[in-house]
């Protein structure tokens, strides 16, 4: 599928199958269109998806849908077309009281194989509206499937495997919102119907037998695990609903990657920088999309949120012992001057701003909190980089930014925290929201709230300004499952309501922006 207003029109979409309802439809992921003489997409669009995201909000629908029809073309493949061509232009559809209502018009249109419309494929693009903030779920860490843990394919409807009943419980609540029916994963209805998704790293584990007995190449593992994500029933149960905003993390490279200093040698040196280069080539690939630019870090917006997406983890800088532990940055200088603009860009207005990273900036583990300053060289997150976790802090507090919400996965427990940073006699507090994991089997593998105090406090070196932080935990939450995070304005103010979707349970929370 080619968008005519592209500047550089060398990309096309694969057609990825996801499942609607028990219907087969098709889902957008983009990829590279090798520059080859003759080289042309299979399918083209009338529309670009700007135009019809802008025709959307002119109409106010509230939830403008793209739908390409793929025809039968007997004499296709003579014309190298590939056996298929895109004969129909977007069709608008009007605003039902329910969306249910216009899947069931596509799938009338499906079903109509034999008749005038002679449907192929049917491909659904729901483009994001401009509809004021929305609930969104955060989830992180899905450790890969096996034969023992995964939900067969040919068991339609049956209960999903382990590795994929946190997606599919995601899937079935996104799903009955749609439609107003139960949510059979918890007997509900009209619960709030998250609007997109934010994965925060460890999508894929590459790394998931450490090597062992593997006579693969590097590639081929990194290849492989993202099949088995995108193969799995949780996965096809939830994208292509909703949008998806992700970032990597060390497991879509090897566990716990960082750059080796300069003294271990350069073959060790390239090494590691070669799977990190592969690793971000494979995430580009399958998670990202092309308009993102060449970094990983962007500001985006996510069901009417603004969302700052960082890269902790390829812009890392070497550590050793022999050096000052405060020297070493988890950012780089380009990624820190866009996140300080968009920071004091969010921290203008006070409806609540999502600053998103794989590794969570408070709590510190008891590994780091009240240890020798050489502690840090053992923690693979933030705390591992005490400059940059105080520097983020201070850019905070010196904005006065109470609105950006910390957002955070990778350490297999989600908490809700806070912390009240202070100067003098003035105190900016901000809140954390961590998220983790989808599926993660391994208990030695996973944090427990015993890892973290439950109250910490230290003092941020911010040169000639000294910055108190204390922070509390305020909830735990173990076992697999996500987030569901929701922005309401009550009261004169803004509330940050959310929840941890456990198999067992729903586990609320919420607080209210301190006013400024």
């Amino acid at each position: 599928l080619k968008d005519a207003d592209a500047e550089n029109p060398a990309w096309a979409f694969d057609l990825k199958d996801v499942y609607f309802n028990d219907k087969e439809f098709d889902t957008l992921r983009r990829r590279p269109v090798p520059k080859e003489a003759g080289m042309v997409p299979p399918y083209e669009l009338q529309y670009s998806f700007r135009e019809w995201s802008e025709l959307g909000g002119e109409q106010g629908f509230s939830a403008p849908l793209l739908v390409v029809l793929i025809y039968e073309q007997p004499n296709a493949a003579s014309e190298g077309l590939g056996g298929g061509v895109v004969m129909s232009q977007a069709i608008q559809l009007t605003d039902h009281e329910k969306r249910c209502k216009e899947y069931e018009a596509i799938e009338q249109i499906i079903a109509d194989r034999e008749g005038r419309h002679r449907v192929r494929r049917a491909l659904v693009c729901l483009p994001e509206p401009n509809v004021g903030p929305r609930p969104f779920a955060v989830g992180s860490c899905r450790y890969e499937s096996g034969i023992l843990d995964r939900t067969p394919l040919y068991l339609d409807g049956s209960a999903p495997g382990p590795a994929d009943q946190s997606l599919s419980r995601l899937g079935a609540r996104i799903r009955s919102a749609i439609s107003g029916e139960t949510d059979r994963s918890s007997g509900e209805t009209n619960r709030s119907r998250p609007e997109g998704l934010l994965m925060l790293g460890d999508s894929v584990y590459v790394d998931a037998n450490l090597g062992l007995l593997d006579a693969r190449s590097l590639e081929d593992r990194m290849e492989y695990a993202y099949r088995n994500l995108f193969s799995s029933v949780g996965a096809q149960s939830v994208l292509g609903l909703v949008p998806v905003l992700s970032t990597l993390d060390d497991h879509e490279i090897i566990n716990d990657w960082e750059p080796l200093a300069a003294n271990t040698g350069d073959a060790g040196s390239r090494l590691m920088l070669e799977k990190r280069d592969e690793g971000i080539a494979q995430h580009r690939r399958h998670m990202r999309s092309e308009s993102l630019g060449r970094s990983l870090w962007e500001a985006r917006s996510l069901a009417g949120h603004p969302v700052f997406l960082m890269d902790t983890r390829s812009e890392r800088q070497p550590r050793h012992a022999l050096a000052d532990p405060n020297d070493a940055s988890i950012f780089g200088s380009e990624q820190w001057d866009a996140l300080e603009d968009w920071i004091k860009r969010v921290s203008q207005r006070p409806q609540p701003a999502f600053l998103a990273s794989p590794a969570m900036i408070f709590p510190r583990p008891w590994s780091v909190a009240g240890r020798r300053p050489e502690a840090v060289l053992h923690a693979d997150g933030w705390s591992g980089y005490p400059a940059s976790q105080n520097k983020i802090l201070r850019l905070l507090y010196e904005n006065n930014a109470s609105n950006v919400v910390l957002l955070s996965g990778d350490e297999h427990i989600s908490s809700v925290s806070h912390a009240d940073l202070t100067e003098g006699s003035r105190t900016v507090r901000i809140h954390s929201i961590h998220s983790s994991g989808l599926y993660a089997p391994y208990p030695f593998a996973n944090s427990s709230a015993a890892d973290f105090p439950e109250a910490d406090c230290w003092t941020a070196d911010c040169g000639a300004v000294q910055l108190q932080v204390e922070v509390k935990v305020d909830h735990w939450a173990a076992g697999d499952g996500y987030a569901v995070i929701d922005c309401k304005q009550e009261d004169g103010g803004w509330w940050v309501f959310g929840e941890f979707d456990r198999v067992q349970n729903l586990q609320p929370f919420s607080f209210r922006i301190d006013q400024r």
